[in-house]
């Protein structure tokens, strides 16, 4: 039976050449960053490759090396494995998908108060902080509005409808040709083409969270002929603030 020698400087070479495959494991941390699977694809590759070149130099010293960093391959892909991602990578997840609340001040962290309109609509004491813009085939803006002590939203109406949810305080709005009484937790639907209006209740703050879609129409005000149709009702010439 013949057997395959390997020459003293051919070992040492192969020393150098299985040292030199260290660098791996940085490897494989690194291709965390592209996803779990990555490395197990690498893996799957890599390792059958070693398998075989080990069977074939099995009776020489070759075989003994091959084996050897095959075990410490596997070792240095569990090793990998069991590592968390980075903690900036978690934060920057956090960041994109959580705002965290402040209930001392009502604000969202990351969220700028902006006016409640940019336009000459009637309105008082309103802001608006705007949640959510649409994305991930959720075409729908989710807003929060709050209403100082006095203070009163746009009399309009528009096509699209709309949903509220009373966050803060109570109040009262105006739907249609009704004034209703509003509580914290409260759910508030505007068909479309509804004349509303919201208020707070005396030296409260009323803050509600709005629910409308991305792509709709601008609000409309009413003329002469619309508030004259709406004052025939006392309960709503009395709320109503133009």
């Amino acid at each position: 039976m013949s057997t395959l020698v390997i020459s003293s400087s051919r070992l040492i070479g192969l020393d150098i050449a299985l040292i030199a495959c260290r660098p791996l494991g940085l490897f494989f941390k690194l291709s965390l960053s592209f996803g779990d699977s990555f490395s197990h694809r690498l893996y799957l590759v890599i390792f059958p490759l070693f398998s075989f070149l080990s069977f074939v130099g099995q009776r020489c010293h070759l075989g003994f090396i091959l084996l050897e960093s095959k075990r410490v391959l596997g070792g240095i892909l569990v090793l990998v494995n069991s590592v968390q991602r980075p903690t900036n990578l978690s934060q920057s997840i956090q960041e994109d998908t959580i705002r965290r609340f402040d209930p001392q001040t009502f604000t969202w962290e990351n969220t700028p108060t902006l006016p409640y309109k940019e336009d000459s609509s009637p309105f008082k004491a309103i802001t608006r902080q705007l949640l959510f813009s649409g994305g991930h085939d959720l075409p729908v803006e989710l807003r929060y509005f709050e209403i100082g002590p006095g203070g009163y939203s746009t009399l309009e109406r528009h096509e699209h409808a709309h949903v509220v949810v009373v966050a803060r305080g109570s109040g009262r709005v105006l739907i249609g040709s009704q004034v209703c009484n509003i509580d914290l937790n409260d759910l508030v639907q505007i068909p479309p083409m509804t004349w509303h209006q919201f208020q707070p209740a005396a030296d409260q703050t009323l803050g509600i969270l709005c629910i409308v879609s991305t792509n709709r129409d601008r609000p409309q005000r009413p003329d002469e002929a619309d508030l004259t149709a709406l004052c025939d009702e006392t309960e709503v010439a009395t709320f109503i603030k133009v």
